[in-house]
């Protein structure tokens, strides 16, 4: 047997059958798989026992739930292969992929290989930058800072025997526990190599699926992550001291030097990491859902990764990281909330039934210097977890919906104003690229993105918006006869200062206000990034209140279907 292919599943009906069929495709043939059932409560067990009914490559185990690590730990256990290659149930692989990884290893007699790994959401898909560079490289030094920045065993391929011979298994921990296990087996291998093709596809499935309004992250949560962290830090730490003390003294003084340069870099690139992605990118970016508890230890820890850098990266961190201010310290929770970058309105327009999944969608975008403000009339509707955050309030108001925004635009302190009149939600990445391109174009009153419709576990095109936000209408001031068509609030993001005029109108009726606002005010388009929301085409269509747009878009439509049903203008 060459390679043995793991898979750990856990209540994973939805995506195992698309990962197990993707391995039975395989290219290269001499493999097996063993697929670890976690405990699952759904009907996961079945669909691997029929692949296992169908293909006698494949094998079922089956334990109590335990976690990823003793999963995998579980199918090293029973593995036999030459090779193993680790993979999750919910993502997908090239038909390639096996071939491409063994023939790789046997032509460079590798103890590791590392291929490309591409990630995908349903919008887009890209490769992941360290996996990529990895990928080109047929000698890959351990001290290579792309490998703090591929942790996921998942689009690598290891020698069982190097496994077993220094019986490497992963920590039982739920957190990081990859990184500790890669991090080892790298320090014991011998030739490592790239393998030039895309060979795992990560999927990062929606936002709806696994999100939780009220959710908050655990101290729990944090404790494993930090932990493991600290393992690797150990890790790191001894192979850099293991490279001082094994460095010849016979080296001329710029060989020894270039060493030591490598291992103090390779350091310092660790804390860069363990600083952007987990400490800032998990948790300080998240802050409002972070407990008290855990926010003294977390800046502790931010400060000692700033100890351990070189100046240099810090000042990198500090550029890549504009809206997190870091020149000034970090901050509080309560200095973000004195003094956000944005504030967002949440105003009774928006129905009960969506209104914790759009204050959900607000906290679990990555920008944190943002208040939120909403409408009394909602504060029965909201979860009683969230009503605790301490940038949230309530405005009690006895007027419409444009009265709100005026409250609202007086409370704002920051620079950039939101409202929320649709039940529309942030992806992560939505309102920061709204705020970063706000930040670039200083010229610019307001600023649109596109949405599209939340579906059935996917995303679905909203014809009327793709059409209003048509590339060339992506410039300042863009004159367009579907403008009308990007009548709602929601989608967009507006400069305070400007509102706070009082010369443009915030009245009952928000798309007769959007309507003036194309005419008066200096506004863009933003491709390349979207809200989500329940609003249908039709919706969309109806709330138009220019007839030409609704004419001109119904036209346009009507060619649109005569096109795919194959008729000729």
């Amino acid at each position: 047997m060459r390679v043995s292919i793991i898979i750990p599943a856990y209540n994973a009906e939805k995506y195992i059958g698309d990962m197990l069929t993707d391995v039975k495709d395989q290219t290269f043939e001499d493999f097996e798989g063993l697929v670890i059932d976690d405990g699952s409560t759904d009907g996961t067990g079945e669909i691997i026992k029929g692949f296992c009914d169908a293909d006698e490559r494949f094998r079922y185990f089956r334990q109590d739930n335990a976690g990823v690590s003793a999963a995998r730990n579980k199918g090293l256990d029973n593995a036999s292969g030459e090779y193993v290659a680790f993979y999750d149930a919910d993502d997908r692989i090239p038909k390639d992929s096996l071939r491409d990884m063994v023939s790789a290893a046997e032509e460079k007699n590798a103890d590791l290989v590392i291929g490309a790994m591409e990630q995908q959401n349903m919008t887009a898909k890209q490769i992941i930058r360290s996996t990529g560079r990895l990928s080109k490289c047929e000698d890959i030094i351990k001290f290579d800072s792309d490998l703090l920045w591929s942790f996921s065993p998942c689009n690598k391929l290891f020698r069982r025997g190097l496994i077993e011979g220094r019986d490497f298994r992963f920590a039982a921990l739920k957190r990081a526990e990859d990184g500790i296990f890669t991090q080892t087996y790298i320090g014991a291998c011998g030739k490592i190599t790239g393998c030039d093709s895309v060979v795992y596809k990560y999927i990062k499935h929606g936002f709806i699926e696994d999100h939780s309004a009220s959710q908050n992250i655990s101290f729990e949560y944090y404790s494993q992550m930090t932990e493991a962290l600290d393992k690797i830090a150990q890790i790191v730490h001894a192979r850099v001291q293991k490279a001082f003390e094994t460095t010849p003294f016979a080296l001329e003084r710029s060989e020894a030097a270039e060493t030591v340069s490598k291992c103090l870099s390779y350091r310092s690139n660790f804390y860069k990491r363990y600083l952007e992605v987990n400490l800032l990118g998990e948790f300080y970016r998240y802050i409002w859902k972070v407990p008290g508890n855990v926010r003294a230890d977390l800046a502790d820890r931010i400060e000692n990764c700033k100890k351990n850098m070189f100046p240099s990266e810090w000042a990198k961190v500090v550029r890549n990281h504009k809206d997190l201010r870091l020149e000034d310290g970090l901050m509080t929770a309560d200095m973000l909330k004195e003094r956000p970058l944005v504030t967002v309105g949440v105003s009774s327009l928006v129905e009960p039934r969506h209104v914790d999944a759009v204050l959900g969608s607000i906290y679990d975008q990555r920008l944190p210097a943002f208040r939120v403000l909403v409408d009394g009339n909602l504060k029965e509707y909201v979860d009683v977890e969230i009503r605790k955050r301490e940038n949230l309030e309530f405005i009690e108001h006895r007027g419409d919906p444009g009265d709100f925004k005026k409250a609202v635009l007086e409370r704002c302190g920051g620079k950039y104003v939101c409202f929320i009149d649709q039940a529309a939600c942030y992806g992560k990445e939505t309102l920061y690229r709204m705020y970063e391109e706000m930040e670039r174009s200083p010229g610019i009153h307001f600023l649109s993105v596109g949405m599209k419709k939340i579906g059935d576990g996917r995303f679905e095109e909203l014809a009327p918006m793709n059409v209003a936000m048509f590339s060339q209408f992506q410039k300042k001031n863009a004159i367009s006869e579907f403008n009308g068509l990007d009548w709602m609030f929601s989608n967009k993001i507006f400069r305070t200062e400007r509102l706070k005029k009082g010369d443009v109108p915030l009245t009952a009726d928000p798309a007769k206000d959007i309507e003036a606002m194309f005419s008066s005010l200096n506004r863009k388009k933003m491709g390349g990034t979207f809200m989500m929301t329940w609003m249908s085409s039709d919706d969309i269509v109806k709330g138009c209140l220019q007839r030409k747009a609704r004419k001109r878009w119904e036209e346009l439509w009507k060619a649109e279907i005569d096109r795919r049903n194959g008729k000729k203008g």
